[in-house]
């Protein structure tokens, strides 16, 4: 009995964060434009490094769902910026959801809500750090300069505040709401295997 509820809580991890992964299409599918970096991501990357007990699962379900919402959003809703059909795309954002997940692996292993808070801002912090220093490195927009790291990271600034915005609301909602429904149903918060 306790392994199927253990069952039970694998597969409902498993479906919020891939619905969660797919409520980026929402804004999109209703026609309000996008917020840019206001995203559920850095959420569903804690989340899964808070509650999946094993750890490669911890990484490899958030990275599926980013990568499968990414097929849809970036062939359907921006094919706009891409030539024909992306099978992968903007893998610094990959990289930075693997730093966020082994950060919530050690920072998560008690969630309160000083700890979420606290994780989501460096998440935020730890996403713009690894994507913007990427960007500078590869995208050859900016000199490889220390000035050029400046002005790549002083220009993605004003994208920061949805990011940190975001990243609070989402994971917030994605663990106050997990939390809720464990006191109803505490097979979520059976931590074993």
């Amino acid at each position: 009995m306790k392994q199927k509820k253990i069952q039970a809580r694998i597969g409902i991890l498993i479906l919020i964060v891939f619905a969660v992964a797919f409520s980026r299409l929402l804004p999109y599918l209703f026609g309000i434009e996008e917020i840019f970096n206001f995203s559920p991501l850095t959420a569903i990357a804690l989340f899964g490094g808070a509650y999946f007990v094993k750890k490669k699962n911890a990484l490899i379900f958030p990275l599926i769902a980013l990568w499968a919402s990414n097929l849809i959003l970036d062939n359907i809703f921006l094919s706009q910026y891409y030539e024909g059909f992306v099978l992968f795309a903007n893998w610094e954002v990959y990289i930075a959801i693997l730093g966020i997940v082994a950060l919530a692996f050690v920072l998560l292993q008690k969630v309160t809500l000083t700890t979420v808070i606290g994780t989501s801002i460096l998440a935020s912090l730890t996403f713009f750090i690894v994507t913007n220093f990427i960007v500078w490195l590869n995208s050859g927009i900016y000199p490889r300069t220390f000035a050029g790291l400046g002005e790549c990271f002083t220009l993605a600034i004003p994208f920061f505040r949805n990011t940190l915005v975001g990243d609070l609301v989402f994971s917030m909602l994605l663990f106050g709401a997990y939390e809720y429904a464990a006191t109803k149903f505490p097979f979520l918060k059976l931590k074993t295997t």
